[in-house]
């Protein structure tokens, strides 16, 4: 999330005024008000960006429910289905109808959405953060009993910037599927609001654990940085770069794992592509962001790593000004230093990372490897999953695995194959594709855990050294206790094999310390 900032006249521009403003000015969230003419490669449409800001919309009254926007044709119909059902006995309606019902005539589901209180098949509940243009408030999704958290866009308030973007961060939702990468459920649109429904993390803000605690151990830092970056790789593999990357859009999960979240400054770009919008917060802009007409995103994105690890392992921001202009100065001479309890090799990699020169820093792919990073998590990306349900318009019984597990699901709560069928292909704007990929994500969940895919793909050190270790990380993709069998596949004891040894030895310590951070 994102809070305004002033003009550079030399005020502060820290929010906070306390006396523990020392840091709080570079750790808070800031949109830059250093904006440049968007050049044309950010404006251009691209295959990405498919998904367009301006779709069918109701009014804000209390009977026009967001639950089925302007009623495409299939919702119509299963509103008039429910409604024939309700005649001839109510109690014979599905979940899905009743709350179809609800929307319709129950004066409490009515005034509970005009007061903010639902919308679709979400009942909000307690805001959890906060920005500029929006405000994150957790959700519970009325059928499934998911706990969602739900960012409400404000659109009379969206400048011509935000509203650009806007559909990037969908689309870049809808693109990414990494298990270190938040997903996206729903979209849901009112006349002046716009609702993203997205996978709740219970864990809150990296930034919150780390303001309240104090800084992390390197070996709990490694945890988190080797998630993190594993889900930037998986991002310009796909040509998008996240361009507000912190402590702030780091989110803590169960078990150890951590989520990617807030793509509102993501754009899609070749890796070679020049960009000229200034995006993201100050403390973790990259020189050139403040000197240069043009940058790099995969190179903006690196500086910003190097920002965070510094963070995470020394506690404080590694550039520290009361104002923007002495703030610049710093990031400019790259004038920083390091506590003496860190080690030389994590000093080293984050001299390696904020280097002033875009061209010299090292690819995430390459910070994988470092030294440091050994032992670290490195979850690769998901295999691919539909994430429209229209493949499950078909009998049950046609079906099998996990489709049908699904298909079984919905069938409970009252969404037939039919029902798939009629409401068409919309992306993440239908309740029932909302519906399924929640329920997709928790048959997904229940197979393999997020924290079984911690060390499911263990990349560090193991890309330079001679053949013969391919084996042993593959092995190590059945999780833990299939990574042994991998290593012995490997076989030939050299330096890779022995290289992946020291990381299954070194998978129990971290899997406990993971845990230490929450």
């Amino acid at each position: 999330m994102t809070a305004a900032l002033p003009a550079l006249d030399g005020d502060c521009f820290c929010t906070d005024l306390s006396n523990n403003c020392s840091n709080s000015c570079v750790q808070t969230n800031i949109t830059s008000a250093l904006s440049k003419e968007a050049d044309i490669s950010e404006l251009v449409s691209t295959e990405h960006e498919k998904l367009s800001v301006s779709v069918k919309t109701v009014s804000d009254e209390p009977a026009a429910l967001a639950l089925v926007e302007e009623k495409p044709v299939g919702i119509e119909a299963i509103v008039e289905e429910t409604a024939t059902v309700a005649k001839e006995g109510g109690e014979n309606l599905t979940i899905f109808q009743q709350r179809l019902q609800e929307a319709r005539e129950d004066e409490t589901v009515i005034k509970e959405v005009a007061f903010g209180r639902r919308v679709g098949f979400y009942q909000l509940r307690g805001e959890i953060g906060s920005g500029n243009f929006s405000q994150v408030r957790l959700g519970v999704h009325l059928l499934t009993q998911e706990k969602v958290a739900v960012k409400i866009l404000n659109k009379n308030r969206l400048d011509q910037k935000s509203r650009r973007l806007l559909p990037r961060e969908i689309s870049a939702m809808e693109t990414l599927r990494h298990p270190a990468i938040i997903r996206l459920y729903e979209v849901l649109e009112t006349m002046s609001r716009l609702y993203l429904v997205t996978e709740f993390v219970p864990g809150g803000e990296l930034f919150t654990r780390l303001q309240t605690r104090g800084r992390l151990l390197e070996d709990e830092a490694r945890s988190v940085f080797g998630q993190v970056v594993a889900a930037v790789v998986h991002m310009h593999e796909n040509h998008i770069v996240h361009r507000d990357l912190k402590a702030e859009n780091v989110f803590l999960g169960s078990g150890g794992c951590v989520k990617v979240g807030d793509f509102g400054f993501s754009t899609v770009c070749d890796p070679q592509t020049s960009l000229c919008t200034f995006c993201g917060s100050p403390p973790y802009a990259a020189p050139e962001l403040f000197t240069d007409e043009n940058y790099n995103g995969v190179a903006v994105d690196v500086w910003a790593l190097g920002i965070l690890l510094y963070f995470m392992v020394v506690g404080n921001m590694p550039f520290r000004a009361d104002t923007v202009g002495k703030l610049k100065l710093l990031i400019l001479h790259g004038s920083y230093s390091f506590p003496p309890h860190l080690s030389e090799t994590c000093t080293t990699l984050i001299r390696r990372i904020l280097n002033r020169a875009p061209s010299a820093r090292p690819y995430p792919f390459n910070i994988v490897s470092d030294n440091w990073m050994r032992g670290a998590p490195a979850p690769a990306a998901l295999p691919p999953f539909p994430l429209e349900p229209s493949h499950l318009a078909v009998p049950i019984d046609s079906l099998s695995g996990i489709d049908r597990e699904i298909a079984t699901s919905l069938a409970a709560l009252g969404i037939s194959p039919e029902h798939i069928k009629n409401s068409g292909s919309r992306d993440g704007r239908s309740c029932i594709t909302g519906t399924y990929r929640i329920l997709l994500h928790r048959a997904q969940q229940r197979r393999t855990p997020d924290h079984a895919l911690l060390f499911a793909a263990p990349m560090s050190n193991m890309e330079s050294e001679g053949g013969g270790g391919g084996g042993g990380g593959g092995g190590g993709g059945g999780g833990g206790g299939g990574g042994g069998g991998g290593g012995g596949g490997g076989g030939g004891g050299g330096p890779k094999f022995q290289q992946a040894e020291r990381w299954h030895q070194n998978l129990i310590i971290h899997r406990s310390k993971l845990c230490c951070i929450l």
